[in-house]
């Protein structure tokens, strides 16, 4: 899915398929990769036709449990979260308050890498969407 202004693709797009892209390109095993914006719809998927909606869905939903029981749990800030299946792992990584990066990969991929690339993108899209300033971040433990 691309959603593109008259004059281009928007700073929020042009990052968010940079970002998308460097997962895919750097970590073997990434399957699929979503983006959604605060009003719960992905602006980054290329995902099956027809199921961006509810992959979008789910993965906000996943992405509100987690921080639901995060603060239930007082861990700290919300980081991310993981959903394993046989055939593969879901990661879900709050941006901001609203925005959200999944993860979809093989059972095999290196959740390591992953977690240290991702949490680099996630910093520079959270610094997109605060106009240029960097929200700060709970300290990775790898």
């Amino acid at each position: 899915m691309s959603a593109s202004g008259p004059t281009g693709p928007s700073p929020h797009q042009f990052h968010a398929t940079r970002a998308a892209n460097a997962l895919r390109r750097d970590i073997p095993g990434v399957r699929r990769v979503v983006i959604a914006g605060p009003d719960g719809l992905a602006f980054e998927d290329e995902g099956p036709d027809g199921n961006d909606e509810a992959m979008a869905a789910v993965v906000s939903t996943v992405l509100s449990v987690a921080q639901f029981a995060t603060s239930t749990g007082s861990l700290g800030t919300f980081v991310s979260t993981n959903v394993r299946g046989a055939n593969g792992c879901l990661v879900v990584y709050g941006i901001d308050q609203s925005h959200l990066l999944a993860v979809v990969t093989d059972p095999t991929v290196n959740t390591v890498l992953l977690d240290r690339l991702a949490s680099r993108l996630v910093d520079e899209l959270a610094t997109v969407e605060s106009n240029g300033i960097t929200r700060p971040r709970a300290p990775q433990h790898l």
